[in-house]
């Protein structure tokens, strides 16, 4: 794969676990099963840097072969991120197939870390899944050469204020 940070695509089972359930799933949780037909897949960069945003790209292949492990009348995709340690996930997006298009959602990394994203069929209506892919470890940073300046969050100055730079002055501070 061509996205420059070793990222490798692994399907897994996931066998009817809730929004709780999922929110848990850690790595070590998880089984290998096959190696993608096509495959999910984040916008290339130098670095991925916490704040960030990218984007995700599931092929309609993939999203044909999640659906077909899962249970009849899943039409939506649930995106979740998970440390490679394992851990909690957080789930970023939810998006609803259309069909013969590829699927893409954003995702915003929000803790340095080497992370996991996962995609599995998934109903709102139930909340339950079934069937997922792998796409990671994804190394994210913190900073760096290739991540954009946190932005600036100065204190200030109250003496700048009118009001209040007066009285500050007044009692000599």
């Amino acid at each position: 794969m061509s996205e420059g940070v070793g990222m490798k695509n692994t399907r897994i089972r996931w066998a009817g676990i809730g929004t709780a359930g999922f929110v848990t799933l850690g790595v070590a949780t998880v089984v290998a099963a096959t190696t993608a037909s096509a495959q999910m897949s984040v916008s290339q960069s130098s670095a991925y840097c916490v704040g960030s945003t990218y984007t995700i790209t599931l092929p309609v292949a993939d999203q044909t072969a999640l659906l077909n492990r899962a249970p009849s009348g899943y039409h939506e995709f649930i995106f979740s991120d998970v440390s490679s340690a394992g851990g909690n996930a957080r789930t970023f997006a939810v998006a609803q197939m259309v069909a013969g298009q590829d699927l893409t959602v954003q995702w915003k990394p929000d803790v340095a870390q080497s992370t996991n994203i996962y995609a599995g069929a998934w109903d709102s209506a139930t909340n339950t899944g079934g069937g997922l892919e792998l796409l990671g470890p994804i190394n994210v940073v913190q900073g760096g050469p290739s991540c954009p300046a946190p932005p600036a969050t100065g204190t200030g100055s109250a003496s700048s204020i009118p009001v209040i730079g007066g009285l500050l002055k007044l009692l000599g501070l």
